[in-house]
């Protein structure tokens, strides 16, 4: 709803215009320019608030609550009514601590003044009246809590999800439910695209096996899978089961495709809603590709949207070789493959694998490729070039469409996405400046300047809670050194330096835990670093490579950390007492590369049980405790400088030195 009622306005004001109705359309601009709901999207709310309480105007932060009570609380359950109350409390004590934090002791005596004989009344005030009269009441144990910044983000947190619960679950009026509608038809028949696509491999893998004379069964060859419709499937079924029955390995892997490709023909006819944020992986396109749209030949900061047909790569079809019999050996393995390409590797018996379904080429990019980012929601994707070019796509399907394109005074040294949705993406550039770009209006919305002393912000990473930000700022003179400094994301302004002990150093990379109570850094001088974020202080130091740490991350359930660093190593370390858990040797950018190592050099995916490395024209996936890789991903010409993994799906990107972005969507077998 929060995106769609912007739209509907749009579509509104369009049809006034169109129909001449320009008295309605400029009564109708001008409720816009007071709409006190704010188009229903809850962070305009909440900034509203907030922007009340830093001009401490308290009469209009009432009103403003008022407001909101009358048009959405009261028509709540009364069970939620206890839950309104707390927020309001909450907001008001928030407006004391801010008033007192500034140094306005007289806004503190305003609001009391204003409000005492309502407060009087009320149990959970009766301790406020004497916070005047306290020296210090951030240490006091009654106010302390209140003093803190993870209260503060609990709160925000806690206000952001009861008003989208409460956006999300009102009725919506017809013209907004006929663009759910809408969404909804075209989510579905991106879903029967997908389904057509995969029953296609599978009947390819299949006519592959049933044509070779090796696969045979005794008794006469294997039968080929049928091309006749849906209705035929079961007697193919039966056909390749009873060729299985002698190969107990063979039978479960063909029992196990043909479940999910019957599966995939019922959907067809009663194809299921979809939840996810990026369309599901297509292996082989239904229809041919048309002809790559051309690229702009300069880039320009108003942005028009392009649309580029990738190519899906030939090793595709291939790469459904993973599925080898136990028993046919290496000489059935290479017999399956063609003459020009290594056989893959069978699949694995002690445990699962992983499977390259398809493989597609973003183009857009004139220069090699430093950066690139997946969206929090998984349905963006963010790149960035050497000649300081910044692209933001969709990478559904094998089309991909460029939503905005930034060009930056000064190169790209990192990039992060806001954490809340796939609206806002903050930039760190080499001449010392951040900039929060704005996909859906296409501006650059902020430009921070650093420190002229640490002018190149080498890394970024934003809260989950979406209220604040760090980044890593280098000395040009001396590249070891720098500072690590923490931003407000909603003010923009800069809040303190995290102290780095022993000594300051350049951080290379930074990730936050789940709910942004604890920072895991690595950094130049080989260390990584874990800070407490409620009392932004370091709480564990230790020496974790001999060299740089390139990067780190928090395992799936955050007791661990994974890092890896300029001596070749790939570890993990207990989050608790320091001990290394594994090791293992991997390939690694060297630090003269053209590419300067960091963050980018190895990502996760979602749930924890793969990763990927750049470091040469092919980017190796590891099995988290594995020393050897379980897939390798190809199809560039150069050096893969960043890699990124999609946190909803199994879809990995890789950006290169050969100006490309090669997305592969891989599943588990």
């Amino acid at each position: 709803m929060n995106a769609a009622v912007p739209m509907m306005d749009e579509l509104i004001k369009e049809y006034l215009l169109f129909r001449g109705f320009t008295g309605t359309l400029r009564a109708f601009e001008a409720d816009l320019r007071m709409d006190r709901d704010k188009g229903f999207q809850v962070d305009r709310i909440i900034d509203q608030l907030f922007a009340y309480i830093a001009a401490f105007d308290i009469v209009g932060l009432r009103q403003f609550w008022g407001h909101l009570d009358m048009r959405f609380f009261a028509r709540l359950d009364h069970s939620f009514f206890a839950s309104v109350r707390k927020l309001e409390i909450c907001l008001q004590r928030y407006y004391v601590v801010h008033a007192i934090q500034s140094g306005k002791p007289d806004k503190v005596v305003e609001f009391f003044d204003k409000f005492s004989a309502e407060l009087l009344t009320q149990p959970d005030w009766r301790d406020w009246f004497a916070i005047l009269f306290v020296k210090n009441p951030e240490l006091t144990p009654v106010f302390e809590g209140f003093f803190t910044r993870q209260w503060l983000e609990t709160f925000t947190l806690s206000l952001h999800n009861f008003l989208s619960t409460i956006f999300q679950s009102m009725p919506m009026p017809t013209l907004l439910t006929f663009s759910a509608e809408r969404i909804r038809r075209k989510a579905l028949e991106k879903e029967v695209e997908t389904l057509r696509s995969h029953l296609h491999v599978r009947r390819e893998f299949d006519s592959v096996r049933a044509n070779d004379p090796r696969q045979s069964s005794p008794k006469g060859p294997a039968q080929a899978v049928s091309a006749t419709p849906a209705r035929t499937a079961p007697s193919a079924k039966t056909s390749a089961q009873s060729h299985a029955a002698d190969d107990p390995h063979r039978k479960d892997i063909l029992a196990a495709m043909w479940d999910d490709s019957s599966s995939s023909i019922d959907s067809l006819t009663t194809p299921k809603r979809q939840n996810v944020g990026m369309a599901p992986p297509a292996a082989v396109a239904s229809t041919p590709s048309s002809q790559q749209a051309p690229a702009s030949t300069a880039p320009s900061s108003t942005t028009t949207t392009t649309t580029t047909n990738a190519t899906t790569s030939d090793e595709t079809v291939y790469e459904l070789q993973d599925f080898k019999p136990s028993h046919g050996g290496a000489d059935d393995a290479a017999s399956l493959m063609p003459p020009s390409e290594e056989p893959t590797e069978p699949a694995r018996a002690d445990g699962e694998g992983l499977l390259v379904t398809a493989a597609d080429t973003y183009r857009e990019h004139k220069a090699a490729v430093t950066h690139v980012r997946f969206s929090s929601e998984g349905t963006t994707v963010a790149s960035a070039d050497r000649a300081g070019v910044l692209k933001v796509w969709s990478a559904a399907g094998t089309t991909f469409t460029t939503h905005a394109t930034l060009p930056c005074p000064a190169d790209i040294l990192s990039m992060e996405w806001e954490s809340k949705s796939d609206r806002l993406l903050l930039l760190g550039l080499a001449d010392g400046t951040i900039k929060l770009f704005n996909t859906d209006t296409r501006k650059a919305m902020f430009d921070l300047t650093v420190d002229p002393q640490y002018p190149r912000i080498v890394e970024l990473a934003c809260s989950p809670l979406g209220t604040s930000f760090v980044c890593s700022a280098a000395s040009a003179a001396k590249p070891s050194e720098g500072q690590l400094l923490l931003w407000n994301l909603k003010t923009m302004k800069l809040e303190r330096s995290l102290v780095l002990e022993p000594a300051p150093t350049r951080i290379n990379s930074a990730r936050y835990n789940h709910n942004g109570s604890l920072l895991v850094t690595g950094a130049e001088d080989g260390c990584i670093r874990v800070f407490d974020m409620s009392s932004q202080q370091a709480i564990m130091v230790w020496t974790a490579h001999e060299g740089e740490v390139y990067s780190v991350q928090f395992s799936f359930d955050e007791t661990s950390v994974f890092s890896l660093g300029a001596d070749g190593k790939f570890r993990q370390w207990n989050l608790h007492t320091e001990a290394k858990i594994t090791e293992i040797a991997v390939p690694v950018m060297p630090a003269q590369s053209e590419f300067m190592p960091g963050a980018g050099q190895f990502a996760m995916d979602g749930e924890g049980d793969f990763f990927t490395l750049a470091s040469s024209e092919q980017a190796p996936v590891y099995r988290v405790g594995e020393a050897n890789p379980l897939k390798t991903l190809t199809g560039h010409t150069r050096t893969i400088a960043s890699v990124a993994w999609c946190s909803s799906l199994l879809t990995c990107a890789t950006g290169s030195a050969d100006s490309t972005v090669r997305i592969y969507r891989l599943c588990r077998t």
